[in-house]
């Protein structure tokens, strides 16, 4: 059977048979393929006066136009998706951050590296946002409420805003268009 002018398939080779183009995103001239153009026309890019583009397909999944039940409809030929996305705190689930505390006394004026424990000889950071190198006072009059606001580099951040790859697992094959056969009909 021969194919139809317009007719996309994939292919296992590293060039285009005779009377198909690679689907690159190249632009053809219309006065050489005017049965393609007809077909697809500007869709792709090109001018429309001496030019017309040809799907490009490196690095894209292929989605078929439409919409199906619980899915946001899909318009013909948009470009969509992104290889990799760096997540924001609107985008991490809900979670808790570990705290340096003790429970017990410390054995030092004011203990470093437990910004929630009480220091030695009834010693306490002023009632202020814990700075990250505490000043103590022996008055109980000053020491934390609770709950008591801290000094935003009491809780280390961590993480590195690094992009996250949506990539699926793939293989890569071209995929061709053909600008010869059989011009389609339509129903």
């Amino acid at each position: 059977m021969e194919q139809f002018i317009g007719e996309i398939r994939m292919f296992g080779g590293n060039y285009a048979p005779d009377g198909w183009f690679i689907c690159d995103g190249s632009v053809k001239p219309i006065s050489d393929y005017d049965m393609l153009y007809t077909l697809i026309g500007t869709t792709y890019g090109g001018n429309g006066q001496s030019d017309f583009g040809i799907p490009d397909l490196r690095g894209r999944a292929v989605l078929h136009n439409g919409n199906g039940p619980g899915l946001d409809p899909i318009p013909f030929a948009q470009l969509g998706g992104k290889e990799t996305v760096t997540l924001k705190v609107e985008n991490l689930p809900s979670h808790l951050h570990m705290i340096d505390g003790a429970g017990a006394t410390a054995t030092t004026e004011v203990p470093t590296g437990m910004k929630l424990a009480m220091g030695a000889s009834n010693t306490y950071v002023k009632n202020e946002l814990i700075p990250i190198d505490p000043v103590p006072t022996t008055d109980p009059k000053e020491k934390l409420p609770v709950p008591t606001p801290m000094h935003p580099k009491s809780i280390t951040p961590t993480g590195g805003n690094s992009p996250v790859s949506l990539m699926q697992p793939y293989v890569v094959i071209n995929y061709i268009i053909s600008y010869t056969g059989v011009f389609p009909s339509q129903p």
